[in-house]
């Protein structure tokens, strides 16, 4: 955007369904235009699956996505792993 407020454009995912919101999308040291972010819904809080975004690749839908990061399970105190919610969450 100029500082004049003239040419505003989205960063990544303006009119599309998916991704619905991304949330705390720093951008990648030593790549000029990654970013990694939290893709969740508006409404559901920041929890979501971890991602890493090239908008130099697309900057709609799935186009820029350059990887999906999974999740960890968490071992419990009884030794079992927690799969019911494998997601990225930001505190």
């Amino acid at each position: 955007m100029n500082p004049d407020g003239t040419s505003q454009q989205e960063f990544y995912g303006s009119g599309g369904y998916w991704p619905n919101a991304i949330f705390f999308s720093p951008p990648i040291s030593d790549h000029p235009t990654r970013f990694v972010g939290i893709v969740t819904g508006h409404h559901v809080g920041r929890v979501g699956e971890l991602m890493i975004f090239d908008p130099a690749q697309g900057r709609t839908s799935t186009k820029g996505v350059v990887q999906r990061i999974r999740a960890v399970p968490v071992v419990g105190d009884e030794g079992e792993s927690s799969r019911s919610r494998q997601a990225f969450q930001c505190r």
